[in-house]
C-alpha cells in the first residue's frame, strides 16, 4: 500500500482524485463510512473485486484514520484482497503520528509525505531518470509570491492577502482544536496555543524549555510534549 501523509490542505485528496480509473472512498461520506464499519468483505463487495479480472483497480482510502480501529480493518482488507487491488491511503497529522507508533501494518505499506509547493515544482522541472538537476532560475514574481503566501496550493494560487489571512486562521484553528485534541486528548488548548505563538517567534533560534515553562506556568515535561505534538 502507499500511505500519503502530510499537513492539512497540502493537496493529498486532490492528488488522489486526479488519478485516472481510481475507486475513491472517503470516511467523511456517511455511506462509505457504513461500509467500512462493516468490515473487509463488505469493502470488497462494494468495490466488486470478485468480478474484476483485468488489471488491478486503484482504491483510494481518504481520511479513514479518523476511525479508531482503522488499522485493523485495513489490515484485514489488505491481507485478504491486497493481491486484487492497488491501495492508497491519505491522512494528515494523525496518520503520520500513528505511523511512528506501534504499527500492526508494518511491512504492508510504503510511506510518502506530501509537501507544499517547491520552487522546482513551480518551474515545472521534470525528474526524468535522476534526482540531481542543473540549477534553474526562478522568476522574481514567482519567488515573491511563494515567500509571501507560502507553498500551500490554495493561498498560493489565489495570491490574495485577505484570503491568506483567513486561510491561516482557519488552518491554525483546525490544527489546535481538531488535530491536537484528537492526537493526545488535550482538553485545555490555550496553553499549547500560546506555546505555538512563542515557538513561531523563535523560529531558527534555540528553544529553551525551562524559559517557556516559566512563561506559560507549566512543567518542562508539558512544554516538551506539546512541542512534539505541534511538530
Amino acid at each position: 500500500m502507499a500511505f500519503l501523509s502530510g499537513p492539512r490542505q497540502v493537496g493529498k485528496t486532490t492528488l488522489l482524485q486526479s488519478l485516472p480509473e481510481k475507486l475513491y472512498f472517503n470516511w467523511d461520506d456517511p455511506a462509505d463510512r457504513r461500509i467500512f464499519l462493516t468490515g473487509a468483505d463488505a469493502l470488497a463487495k462494494n468495490f466488486d473485486l470478485d468480478r474484476m479480472r483485468a488489471g488491478k483497480p486503484l482504491i483510494a482510502f481518504d481520511e479513514i484514520h479518523k476511525y479508531a480501529r482503522w488499522k485493523n480493518t485495513l489490515k484485514g482488507f489488505f491481507d485478504k484482497y491486497g493481491t486484487r487491488a492497488k491501495i492508497a491511503v491519505t491522512g494528515s497529522a494523525k496518520l503520520d503520528f500513528y505511523k511512528r507508533s506501534g504499527d500492526s501494518l508494518r511491512g504492508r505499506y510504503l510511506n510518502y509525505r506530501v509537501h507544499p509547493l517547491s520552487i522546482g515544482e513551480l518551474e515545472g522541472a521534470p525528474l526524468k531518470d535522476h534526482f540531481l538537476r542543473a540549477p534553474k532560475k526562478i522568476s522574481g514574481d514567482t519567488l515573491a509570491q511563494l515567500l509571501q503566501f507560502g507553498g500551500f496550493p490554495e493561498p498560493f494560487l489565489k495570491a490574495s492577502s485577505r484570503f491568506h489571512r483567513q486561510w491561516s486562521r482557519l488552518q491554525r484553528d483546525q490544527i489546535l482544536r481538531e488535530e491536537l485534541r484528537d492526537l493526545a486528548a488535550v482538553r485545555e488548548i490555550s496553553q499549547p496555543d500560546a506555546l505555538g505563538t512563542f515557538l513561531a517567534e523563535q523560529a531558527a533560534g534555540v528553544v529553551n524549555y525551562s524559559s517557556l515553562a516559566k512563561m506559560l506556568q507549566a512543567s518542562v515535561d508539558s512544554i516538551r510534549r506539546w512541542s512534539e505534538l505541534l511538530e
